[in-house]
C-alpha cells in the first residue's frame, strides 16, 4: 500500500519538478496588461531551492516580486505558482506558457496580487 502511495505521489510531482528545472514562465494577459509568473530553480538540475517570481510587465516594467520560495520541499514552488495562476485566471486573466513572446493577446484587467509567503 505504501509503495502505491509513493508511486502515485511521485507521478503527481513529476510535472511540477519539470517546471522548476525548465525555469517555466507563464504569461498572463488581460486587455493590454501583461503579467509574468515564473518558477525559478536557484541551483541547476535541482528542484529546490526555488522561487516563484511575479512581474507586472506593462504596469511596472522591470519590477519583479518573489511571492514564494522553498529551500527543502520539492514541488512547493510549482504548487504555489499553479494556485496563483488559477487565481489570476479566476479574475479573467488568460495564462499560458510565456516562453515565446509571440502571443500579445490581451484581455480586461481588474485583479489584485497574491499573498506573499515562504516555506522553510
Amino acid at each position: 500500500m505504501i509503495n502505491r502511495s509513493v508511486v502515485f505521489i511521485g507521478f503527481c510531482l513529476v510535472p511540477f519538478l519539470a517546471l522548476a528545472q525548465d525555469g517555466q514562465v507563464f504569461k498572463c494577459t488581460l486587455n493590454d496588461n501583461i503579467r509574468r509568473v515564473e518558477v525559478v530553480a536557484l541551483e541547476p538540475g535541482q528542484s529546490v531551492p526555488c522561487e516563484v517570481r511575479y512581474a507586472k510587465e506593462t504596469e511596472a516594467a522591470g519590477a519583479e516580486q518573489v511571492l514564494w520560495r522553498a529551500t527543502n520541499e520539492a514541488g512547493y514552488c510549482e504548487a504555489r505558482a499553479e494556485e496563483f495562476l488559477e487565481k489570476l485566471e479566476s479574475w479573467g486573466w488568460q495564462c499560458d506558457t510565456g516562453n515565446s513572446e509571440d502571443s500579445e493577446d490581451s484581455e480586461d484587467s481588474e485583479g489584485s496580487e497574491g499573498s506573499e509567503g515562504s516555506e522553510e
